[in-house]
């Protein structure tokens, strides 16, 4: 039997209030249906040694899209990229620096709570110029 939203709304009421008090064990219909946190997710370089980065990770239960957060320190703000597939090229990392990843998911009920954060070192080593060579005379 399908509950109606009114019934669904005070489920949601008391299950805050219990969440609040500490009450453990508190589920709603909603539980179902909010996404699961995208399991899997992976960074590698698409060349080794270079700047160009894959970033990827398994679908989550219930999932629309996903944010893809990145920061260059723990300590700096995440950027946010909003996007509805599993996997990401990227090509403006610069070279020889951190980057630090995580991903959620959402849909039309809720956003789910953050992956672990993914770390990956981005070497890159600049090749070096060659010395034009020099002309014999005859």
């Amino acid at each position: 039997m399908k509950k109606s939203k009114s019934i669904l709304s005070i489920e949601m009421i008391i299950c805050t209030v219990f969440l609040a008090l500490g009450v453990i064990g508190c589920k709603t219909d909603l539980d179902d249906k909010l996404p699961g946190i995208p399991p899997g997710l992976r960074v590698e370089q698409v060349i080794e040694g270079s700047t160009l980065i894959r970033i990827s990770w398994d679908h989550a239960r219930n999932a629309a899209g996903y944010y893809l957060f990145m920061s260059y320190s723990l300590d700096d703000p995440f950027v946010v990229i909003r996007t509805t597939t599993t996997t990401m090229i990227y090509s403006q990392i610069p070279a020889n620096t951190h980057v630090y990843y995580r991903v959620s998911a959402y849909n039309i009920y809720g956003v789910s709570e953050e992956s672990p954060i993914y770390n990956i070192f981005i070497y890159y080593e600049e090749p070096e110029e060659e010395e034009p060579e020099e002309l014999e005379e005859e």
